[in-house]
């Protein structure tokens, strides 16, 4: 008996963790945050979870024997205040957990696991979360620092007692996106993750999509997040600007930066890299100079460091890195020797410099004629736990004030790239003067409350900017036309959408395309027979 039991993304976008068991075998797909539904309870910064108990209290986290790090211990308290730990450790009944994709709404509760579970995913996804450590907090929910994160290669059968599992490049708005296709005795389960046919790299899709069509697919479970009523559709929302394709992307940014004499800001994720591909090649082509947030240089800086996982990124000298402001330490002995004690805001460019932005600055640091004594490149080296660390001149680098009056002083010679449009407008607007120029919008649509104030927000600094405000997105999602097609072609068995917050919609999209189409329940068990 085939059990398949879903402990998120139900009804919601994201959140995705889906059981799946057979005798004594159980692996899960993804395991991740399901922000929405966390939002109802917390609100970031006062009223965070601090521990897996606190997502317990209010069911955002299912409570499975043997999944969790150190389940079946717990403390007892005595009235003096020390302390003792009783209890012993369960017996791990998870064999492994296979991830679709390196975001955090599949993959953010991964540091809450057992290290001895091993958790496969692609070689790329695997580098970008690696990298995502480096370039962000580590939360004590994703923090994999002892995880056994193994690779899982391209159409490679993987044996898992009963279970062959191979695994599929798919197309998605971040790179090394993996779909499933599971065979479980006479059981085939298939497993879409997040995808879509309209990207750089649809071509990995639809090589998914024969190996689905060349095979029975008794249960099918997919995303729905694009496959929505039509007739709630709000022409005047972001997502309503969304273009079809990532080429309408190119096309559009292109336009609009060949007619725009001054400054270009394009807003859009850090970890979007097929669309710094796309600025990429628009500022070559138009004779500008790409500056890139310090999160995303460092990304495709070390990306391919140790082998080459992704062909025609720009490298070093094909674009600038901006550093975010960063003030000295008033309390330290260089800012009051400098200052002769008076209360002055001074930036730094080495100095203070935390996690990624520390590493792309090791030269200067190696260099500095502040510090009495400096570290050399292998002392670094080991100190950031990165072998490949290596030294970047001061040329290619925007910082401080002298740094962003050059983007003043010639605004047409620059397009500037950040995951933080307001934050980026802040530091480079003066003192009462706009900038002037173009505000590219590439993200998603707002779709919570603290997200639509924060659009609002944005409108106000684009006002006080002097910026015309333009969209220029495409989604990572699968539509609803082209889900009705693959459904069409697919013709599963059984179908369970997920990541979607209208799955009845499957109902007309998945109309004599399969046998059953089943809303699933949080945390109910649907059986399936096998020999």
């Amino acid at each position: 008996m085939v059990d398949v039991t879903f402990y998120g993304a139900v009804s919601r976008i994201g959140g995705n963790k889906t059981l799946i068991e057979d005798s004594d075998t159980k692996i899960f797909l993804d395991f991740g945050i399901n922000y929405s539904k966390e939002d109802l309870f917390f609100e970031f910064p006062l009223l965070r979870p601090s521990c897996k108990e606190d997502l317990f209290k209010l069911n955002l986290l299912p409570i499975i024997p043997g999944l969790y790090q150190n389940q079946g211990y717990y403390p007892i308290y005595k009235d003096d205040g020390t302390f003792s730990v009783a209890g012993e450790s369960e017996q791990k009944q998870i064999n492994a957990i296979f991830l679709s994709h390196a975001h955090m709404d599949h993959y953010g509760y991964f540091g809450l696991l057992r290290h001895d579970i091993p958790l496969y995913m692609s070689d790329i996804t695997k580098k970008l979360i690696e990298l995502r450590e480096d370039v962000g907090s580590k939360n004590w929910n994703s923090n994999l620092e002892n995880s056994d994160i193994k690779e899982i290669e391209k159409n490679k059968n993987l044996q898992i007692n009963d279970f062959n599992i191979n695994r599929y490049d798919v197309d998605h708005s971040i790179l090394g996106a993996s779909g499933y296709i599971i065979h479980i005795n006479n059981i085939t389960i298939a497993y879409t993750g997040d995808f879509r046919f309209h990207g750089y790299r649809k071509d990995l899709t639809e090589d998914f999509l024969s190996n689905l069509k060349n095979q029975h697919i008794d249960i099918l479970i997919t995303e729905g997040t694009r496959v929505t009523d039509k007739m709630e559709q709000d022409e005047s929302t972001i997502s309503s600007k969304s273009l079809e394709t990532e080429q309408d992307v190119y096309e559009k940014c292109h336009e609009i930066v060949s007619n725009e004499d001054k400054l270009i800001i394009y807003d859009a994720s850090y970890a979007d890299l097929d669309r710094v591909r796309t600025l990429w090649k628009i500022a070559k082509k138009t004779g500008r100079k790409l500056v890139l947030d310090s999160k995303k240089a460092f990304i495709l800086l070390y990306l391919n460091v140790e082998n080459q996982l992704v062909k025609d990124i720009p490298q070093l000298g094909d674009f600038l890195i901006y550093l975010n402001r960063h003030k000295f330490n008033k309390r330290g002995k260089i800012y009051n020797g400098l200052t002769n004690g008076h209360d002055v805001y001074v930036e730094s460019f080495e100095y203070y410099r935390q996690n990624h932005e520390a590493q792309l600055t090791v030269k200067q640091q190696i260099n500095s004629k502040l510090k009495k004594k400096s570290k050399t490149l292998e002392e670094y080296q080991k100190q950031f736990n990165n072998p490949y660390l290596f030294e970047i001149d001061e040329s290619n680098f925007i910082w401080g004030p002298h740094g962003r009056e050059k983007i003043l002083r010639n605004p047409n010679e620059y397009i500037v790239y950040t995951p933080n449009g307001m934050q980026t407008m802040l530091q480079i607007k003066p003192a009462n003067q706009p900038i002037n120029g173009t505000y590219i919008y590439g993200k998603a649509e707002p779709f919570k409350e603290e997200m639509i104030l924060s659009f609002k927000r944005l409108q106000n600094w684009l006002r006080a900017c002097n910026f015309k405000l333009e969209y220029a997105h495409t989604s990572g999602h699968v539509n609803r036309k082209r889900m009705g097609e693959f459904l069409e072609e697919v013709r599963p068995s059984k179908l369970f959408p997920i990541h979607t917050e209208q799955p009845k919609v499957f109902f007309e999209v998945g109309y004599k395309k399969t046998q059953e189409i089943i809303l699933p329940e949080y945390g109910k068990k649907y059986s399936f027979k096998s020999n």
